[in-house]
């Protein structure tokens, strides 16, 4: 389960790096890639990939139990 809301920062500032000042549609400029433009969709898109990668990792450990229930370990906790 990701959060729409911890990673709508991180989509504004994607779609932002891709339009807003970044892009006139009167004429076309091939970048280099090594512009500034391409630098900023890069970062923009890099740091999206790792929010979502950080939520995932949150919500799915790597061992058993491969998920996180809100409340699970107080209910575990509770049986003991």
């Amino acid at each position: 389960m990701l959060s729409a809301d911890l990673l709508q920062p991180y989509i504004i500032a994607h779609r932002r790096s891709i339009t807003l000042q970044n892009f006139d549609s009167s004429e076309f400029k091939q970048q280099e890639p090594s512009s500034e433009l391409i630098q900023e969709i890069t970062n923009a898109t890099l740091a999206l990939e790792d929010e979502i990668e950080r939520q995932y990792q949150q919500h799915y450990p790597e061992s058993f139990p491969y998920f996180r229930w809100p409340g699970l370990m107080k209910f575990l906790h509770f049986w003991r």
